[in-house]
């Protein structure tokens, strides 16, 4: 008998490992959530991860979407969660604002100049994606919001679909998501409000214990830096 007890509860961290852990990511965060996933991989976790516009994903966990944990790109819809009692809200990261271009001589020196002969802009639709919220934002405060020509991208990763291929010639993106190459400006904070990134334990667990753990590691803040994304102390909520 004790020997059967103690087998079974040496077999218990790998039965809650084999527990799937499904999580909700932003788009703009779904790179290096694809690198704590690997890591917690190798460890024999079995993690699923689903991207997408923040707005999006949580009309999806509204609806019963099964997700254990949800990495947003702004703070209102974890929040909006807290307050129906599914969990409490917590920041993970603060977003970076960029505008690109594949163009290695459109932004150069005057970013203002470039937005303003822009045939067009592409920007995530700031009502869904807090990125597309914030670049409205920055347009407003240039002066350039009432006749920018707009493209919006369902999310921030669609819109840097966009200018990577051509089809706008700049954009705003995240850092994080920003290519190698071609010209950039990276927007000064002053410009919008922060881009603080908050995520809720939707259904607890050691997989969703272990995935914050991770990224709240050394490791893990290395890796946000790595992605373009600041601590999430370095803006005061």
């Amino acid at each position: 008998m004790l020997r059967a007890l103690a087998l079974l509860l040496s077999l218990l961290p790998a039965l809650a490992r084999a527990e799937t852990l499904r999580v909700a990511v932003a788009s703009n965060f779904l790179p290096a959530a694809q690198e704590i996933a690997a890591i917690m991989t190798d460890e024999g976790w079995d993690v699923r991860l689903s991207g997408g516009a923040t707005g999006a994903l949580y009309a999806q966990i509204r609806h019963g979407a099964p997700f254990d944990l949800f990495l947003a790109a702004d703070q209102a819809r974890p929040a909006a969660l807290e307050a129906e009692g599914r969990g409490t809200a917590q920041p993970y990261a603060v977003g970076r604002l960029v505008l690109w271009s594949a163009d290695p001589a459109l932004i150069g020196e005057d970013p203002v100049a470039a937005l303003r002969g822009a045939r067009v802009i592409a920007i995530a639709n700031p009502d869904l994606a807090p990125y597309g919220r914030a670049g409205a934002e920055v347009l407003d405060a240039l002066g350039l919001a009432q006749d920018a020509p707009l493209v919006m991208g369902q999310n921030i990763g669609q819109t840097a679909g966009l200018v990577a291929t051509g089809n706008a010639p700049l954009g705003f993106l995240a850092a994080a998501l920003t290519p190698v190459g071609g010209s950039r400006w990276d927007v000064p904070g002053d410009l919008h409000a922060p881009i603080r990134q908050d995520m809720i334990v939707l259904s607890p667990g050691p997989g969703a214990e272990r995935f914050i753990a991770v990224l709240q590691s050394d490791e893990g803040r290395a890796l946000l830096e790595d992605h373009g994304y600041d601590a999430p102390e370095a803006v005061t909520p």
